[in-house]
Formats: C-alpha cells, structure tokens, sequence
C-alpha cells in the first residue's frame, strides 16, 4: 500500500515575471510569499517566528525553530483564508517558475542500492559483482556530486555532446537539518529535515576511464556536468510524510514510464545511510543524500537522452519534475 504524505504544507523557490528567486509556502495548489506573510504575521501578532525568509537554505540554518515558525504561518494563512485572497504575494504555483530549490553544501549519491537497479547495470555489462558482498559484510557505497550541477525542476538537461550517453535515474533525496555527527542509524530521523525529488543525470561514457585501467571510475566526470542534478520543485517537511518506504518514485522520457519503485526498496534505508556517511563525516543543514535509483535506467535498455526529450519524475506528494533535454552548445547559443 501506498502512503500519501500527509497535506499540511511544502516548500519551494520560485519566481515570477522574471523577479529573483523568493521561497514560497506551499498550500494545497496555492502558494504564498514567505517573506510577505511573515511581515503580515509579524504586524498581526507582533513577533517573528522565523529566523531567515529569503532561501530554503536560510530555513535550514536554523530549522528546529523555522519548521515551528512556519507552522504558525500555515495555520495563520488558514485562519485568515489568505490562500483564497487577491493579496499580491498569493499565487496559483502553478503560474510559478520553480527556481533553485536549493545549493546544497555537498551532495551525497547512494550507488547501487536498489537490487533490481544492480541486476540491469550488471547485465548492461557496465559494472559487475551483484547486491551482495565479495568479503565481509556489505556496506553502504556513496560518491559526492558537484554541488553547482543543481537545477530547478523545470530547468533544461544539456547534454555535454551527443555520444555521451546521458542517462536518468530519478531519487528520493533526503535533506539533512542540523549538524549530524556519529549518528546511530536510530537516532536519524531527527536530522532528516525533509525531502524533495532529484534526478541523478549521468554520463555513463565518462564513468569509466579507459586512460586509467589502473584506476577506471571517474564519478565527478560521469556524474557533474552542469544541469545534472534537476532538485525540487517542493521541500516537504520529514514530519509530514508518514512513511518515506512507501513513497513511489517513477520516472518518464517523452510519456513513457522508465522507472516505478518504491523507496522500501532501498538495500540500505535513509537511517542506515546517515549512521554510514556521520561515521567518517559531519553532515551539515542543507546537505542532500540522494539516496539511489530503482530500476529502468536507459543503460540496461541501452537508450540514453537525445535532445528534444521531457523527463517527467514524480515522488508521491512530492510534486513533478519536467526537463526538457538540449544540447550545451544550443545553450550557450542561446545565451
């Protein structure tokens, strides 16, 4: 059974008509301007319930007092039926452009972490070993991606060149709210401060060196081109979502389904991964863990992104990525 997340409220980057990127609280299919409905709050009540309104990362600096004080503006916002409103900062996010949801300090990639995803990349002959481990006891298996690859959800994916066989996985990505540090994987729910979609685009050409038979793994070439990681378009709080294993992940090019899993598929879950990562590593508030695939890459169907296609990647209650695929160079043409 699938487990809705609970409907209390999001968060996201936007702009409007061309304006910087604001953060908006999300309700329902309305979305207000934080930092205008907190001046209101502010006028109203007479205090200030959050410490920063310009980012999400600002939100997360402080996030045990934010996620409080943002509860107090939703439920203001209701109270006063500001969604329904003409107020300016009031909007359909639908007439929204989702921007940079955020930059995170470091991103973190789960490789091989669903069985059914190392079954067809085994198969594909891109890697080999299975889900089980060669000597002692399995572990989980991370590598870091560019932070600037970040994108908006609606942000195109430019491909480097066409034969670098651009590929998709779409990822359940767990964003980290205070200062983790040798974490049991018990205690890692209180340090998850919510979660949102990305989609870790790869170049599988550039994953493996033939130059370096010595070494052969190059993940910041295969994995950190600029667009490479599409973030967002909502922050959902960890609080309201019931049960992040039952979350489904799919994943669509040009309207046909790739991928549908569910997060409960995972080989090493978000607790297990955090107690990993906080073993060696502080994580800091804003750090993202993409947390790794479920099957139906391109590389084990052998079809990888061409420009001109839309990769669609919904996680449930999470809302919708649409990246449209072009190439660097019509960018910069663009430009």
């Amino acid at each position: 059974m699938v487990i809705e997340v609970t409907e209390t409220f999001a968060l996201g980057m936007f702009n409007s008509a061309g304006s910087p990127p604001f953060p908006v609280l999300v309700l329902g299919e309305q979305g207000l301007a934080i930092a205008p409905l907190h001046a209101m709050f502010r006028t109203v009540k007479g205090r200030s319930v959050l410490s920063g309104t310009h980012s999400v990362q600002g939100l997360l600096d402080d996030w045990a007092r934010n996620l409080a004080g943002l509860r107090e503006l939703a439920d203001f916002a209701r109270s006063k039926r500001l969604a329904d409103s003409s107020l300016p900062f009031v909007s359909r996010v639908a007439n929204l452009n989702p921007a940079v949801l955020l930059r995170p300090g470091t991103i973190y990639c789960a490789a091989a972490n669903y069985k059914a995803h190392v079954a067809e990349m085994r198969n594909s002959g891109f890697t080999g070993g299975n889900a089980t481990a060669e000597s002692g006891p399995l572990r989980p298996y991370h590598f870091l991606k560019a932070p600037g690859c970040s994108v908006g959800a609606d942000d195109p994916i430019e491909l480097p060149s066409d034969d670098a066989r651009i590929d998709w996985e779409v990822e359940l990505a767990a964003v980290i709210g205070r200062t983790a540090r040798r974490v049991k994987a018990a205690d890692a729910p209180g340090y998850v401060a919510g979660y949102a979609i990305c989609n870790d685009v790869s170049c599988r050409a550039a994953t493996w060196r033939a130059d370096r038979p010595n070494v052969r793994s190059d993940w910041l070439a295969g994995k950190s081109y600029d667009t490479f990681f599409p973030l967002g378009p909502h922050f959902v709080p960890a609080p309201f979502v019931a049960d992040y294993k039952a979350l489904r992940l799919q994943l669509s090019v040009n309207g046909d389904t790739r991928q549908d899993g569910l997060a409960g598929d995972m080989i090493f879950d978000i607790e297990q991964q955090i107690e990993y990562l906080t073993a060696m590593l502080t994580l800091q508030p804003g750090d993202v863990i993409a947390t790794g695939t479920p099957a139906g890459v391109g590389q084990g169907s052998n079809q990888y992104l061409k420009p001109g296609d839309v990769v669609e990647a919904t996680i449930t209650g999470l809302g919708r990525q649409r990246n449209t695929v072009r190439t660097a160079a019509s960018a910069e043409i663009e430009a």
